[in-house]
């Protein structure tokens, strides 16, 4: 039950009045909080027709009806594993659209987000592979739905690195694998060797990819593991490896990537880079103090450990909503825009 019901963590403040003493790892791991499972707590004895499983149960299998020529498949995207069908359904060369408002067929109404995949001569082979492998189930429809709609592409994806590792970069790259997202580690060499957009189009950067200013030992922070040896001391297929993001000599090239069309995405302390590259953003966890310097919010004030929470906006996006609604939250950086029209 500790995976689906709140974690409750005790106060520890040594002092009265003092500073609360955080965890030292994640407060929040609330499974079904974050996947939206509904449960009951049972503490009476109970039976039935029921089956040991002694290990990892069996995916149930998927449904696929077959459309007609000139038709197509819906797939709901709030399944986490529709897009190991959409990443294969691109790798394929298959069409994948994104269905920007809602719309109804089969009886029912399908939301926004929801996947239309016409139907082709290479299609149903993909969509029952993935279906038997996910336990996805696909609708059929005899038409594209009449509804204003968003063609996915596949994008070439760069993933922050060091030599010695990242635990976040490490994470994240777990992520893109399961998803079979198309994805290559970058490191700062090949960054600060420039010419990034003739090779992606999204650069993703972790908690400790981009430092705040030059000087420091590592990246930013944020799970790097230890410095950077002399390149004699490590065998020569390792040496293009070595290198530290800078902000004179790396950020310039992000800046580049980003002015010609490309994508850059930052977590956690990463988002050091909006500073770097003068977008109106502020750091929202501070206080002014005498003189007018500002300061992050002591404890006593903010308080938040690293946790789940359910983020709310009062202004509609104009991004896809792909992911569950429970994110993870962390107090390493919050910003609040000072134009909402700037944006990328």
């Amino acid at each position: 039950m500790d995976m689906f019901e709140p974690q409750d963590h005790p106060d520890d403040i040594p002092y009265p009045g003092g500073a609360p003493r955080p965890p030292y790892d994640v407060t929040g791991y609330n499974i079904a909080y974050s996947m939206g499972i509904k449960y009951d707590r049972i503490l009476d004895a109970f039976d039935g027709p029921f089956e040991k499983i002694p290990d990892l149960a069996t995916v149930p299998q998927g449904k696929v009806t077959a459309a007609p020529s000139a038709g197509g498949y819906l797939l709901s995207h709030e399944v986490n594993d529709s897009f190991v069908a959409v990443n294969r359904l691109l790798k394929a060369n298959e069409e994948v659209f994104w269905l920007k408002a809602s719309s109804s067929a089969n009886g029912k109404t399908y939301p926004v987000g929801t996947m239309y995949i016409p139907a082709k001569a290479a299609t149903l082979p993909i969509l029952q592979k993935v279906a038997a492998d996910k336990g996805l189930t696909f609708d059929a429809i005899a038409a594209k739905p009449a509804v204003d709609s968003m063609k996915l592409k596949p994008v070439r994806i760069g993933l922050w690195d060091q030599y010695g590792g990242s635990m976040p970069s490490g994470w994240t790259r777990w992520l893109f694998e399961q998803y079979e997202f198309p994805f290559e580690v970058v490191f700062p060499g090949t960054l600060d060797a420039g010419n990034l957009n003739a090779k992606y189009d999204v650069l993703v950067f972790v908690d400790g990819g981009i430092p705040e200013r030059d000087g420091g030992a590592g990246g930013g922070g944020g799970g790097g593991f230890g410095g950077q040896p002399p390149p004699d001391a490590i065998p020569a297929d390792f040496r293009s490896m070595l290198g530290r993001v800078t902000v004179s000599k790396t950020v310039p090239e992000l800046k580049k990537f980003a002015e010609n069309g490309g994508t850059v995405l930052t977590i956690g302390s990463s988002t050091a880079l909006g500073h770097h590259l003068g977008l109106p953003i502020r750091d929202a966890l501070v206080e002014r103090v005498a003189g007018g310097a500002e300061r992050p919010l002591p404890r006593e004030k903010y308080y938040i450990p690293d946790r789940s929470s359910r983020p709310a906006s009062t202004t509609p996006s104009r991004w896809p909503t792909a992911w569950v609604s429970a994110r993870w939250c962390s107090t390493t950086r919050a910003l609040r825009s000072g134009c909402s029209r700037r944006r990328r």
